[in-house]
């Protein structure tokens, strides 16, 4: 029953956003969608980042792991307090999941509220933004090329081999193929370039180079994601030269 709700209402929210974006409609109903993404939004974005989460299951553990024991522990000091104190309160398991739940949504509204008054404060003292930056391509780039190194990590230890397309990955990553292509300019936007195991050399000891974007047009660099999970930007000449250095590992080796 509970999903349904969730379904209907993410159907709702869909259904109201196509409204909106209907052309017939005067470009300042969007006054509207500032209080339907904060009624609604965290449903959609639930969506986005559970089948991420997912894939990284093993990384919870830890944290969840010190909820619990934070949890039961908490449970018995406070038990423990009311006993000694002779009180006639009766302090249950309910009672305690129940203050650790509102600590958990508090500190989340806390979070929520900061990072809202920043961008506010952030947002009131720049100029109205026109057109993409060299900057913004540049962060894009790097949030797409970590995002699928994490995507490779995560499909090679739940398959045990490494993915020989980057449509692999996405359709693992279970997410819309459009949120990992880069727009540059007014251009069609530009998918990245997944590198095989066999490709990749020796040019970090820590970590492979296992993606790459499209070159960035102001700088002239391209966008490298590690097996890691990290990502850098890489000048042209360094690119030449793992091509390089690709070719050289793939050539056969010389009879003497």
């Amino acid at each position: 029953m509970k999903s349904k709700g969730s379904l209907g209402a993410l159907g709702v929210i869909v259904i109201v956003k196509l409204i909106l974006a209907s052309p017939l409609l005067p470009r300042n109903i969007y006054i509207f969608e500032p209080p339907l993404r904060l009624l609604g939004g965290w449903i959609v974005h639930s969506f986005i980042v559970l089948p991420i989460a997912a894939a990284k299951w093993r990384t919870m553990l830890l944290p969840a792991s010190c909820l619990i024991v934070a949890t039961l522990f908490g449970h018995a000091v406070v038990r423990s307090i009311l006993r000694k104190s002779f009180t006639p309160i009766q302090w249950n398991f309910r009672q305690t999941t129940s203050v650790v739940a509102l600590l958990l949504f508090t500190s989340s509204a806390a979070i929520a509220i900061s990072a809202v008054a920043h961008q506010l404060v952030w947002l009131s003292t720049q100029d109205k933004i026109t057109q993409r930056s060299g900057n913004s391509e540049t962060t894009a780039a790097l949030s797409i090329a970590k995002n699928l190194s994490i995507g490779i990590d995560s499909f090679q230890q739940e398959t045990g081999r490494p993915p020989t397309t980057l449509e692999e990955v996405i359709e693992y990553l279970q997410m819309p193929d459009e949120q990992f292509r880069i727009r540059f300019d007014s251009g069609p936007k530009e998918g990245f370039l997944i590198l095989p195991p066999a490709s990749t050399t020796a040019l970090t000891t820590e970590a492979t180079p296992v993606v790459i974007s499209p070159v960035l047009p102001e700088s002239g660099k391209f966008i490298v994601g590690y097996s890691d999970g990290s990502a850098n930007s890489w000048p042209a000449r360094r690119f030449v030269k793992f091509l390089q250095s690709r070719k050289a590992a793939a050539a056969p080796p010389a009879n003497d």
